[in-house]
């Protein structure tokens, strides 16, 4: 019964420092996402506007079109601040930077993707453009 409680306690005494805060697990690659500016878990995101491209430097040059409204990590900002550093996935890998002027703050944590509707039906499981009625026996 005594070496029972003695392994218990033991574990009780370790058990903190085997656990890392959640906001530690984000620095653990590099180069790391940034948190939002006063939070410990979330990490720093922006929104893509019309007219960015996406350079392999902050200077701007040699880049690709990003599509607009495009969700992005921010891992760096220039030191002058014309700059950030952006992924696409929050995996440690950067793609590159785009002028910070075509980017806007996304502080939220869910992000919905418009997609269009061609060819596709307007109500879930209809089969044709008619079938929303088709099946109907009774009167509308």
């Amino acid at each position: 019964m005594m070496v029972g409680r003695a392994l218990l306690i033991a574990v009780l005494l370790l058990l903190p420092a085997s656990f890392a805060p959640a906001a530690e697990t984000a620095s653990h690659c590099t180069p790391a996402p940034l948190l939002q500016p006063g939070k410990t878990q979330l990490l720093e995101r922006v929104l893509v506007r019309p007219g960015a491209t996406l350079s392999p430097k902050p200077d701007g040059t040699g880049g690709k079109a990003v599509p607009a409204f495009t969700a992005l990590f921010v891992y760096a900002r220039s030191p002058d601040g014309h700059a950030t550093q952006v992924g696409a996935s929050s995996a440690c890998k950067p793609e590159g930077w785009i002028a910070s002027d075509h980017l806007a703050l996304w502080r939220h944590t869910m992000v919905a993707a418009f997609t269009p509707r061609a060819g596709r039906s307007a109500v879930p499981g209809a089969r044709g453009p008619c079938a929303t009625s088709a099946g109907r026996t009774g009167p509308r």
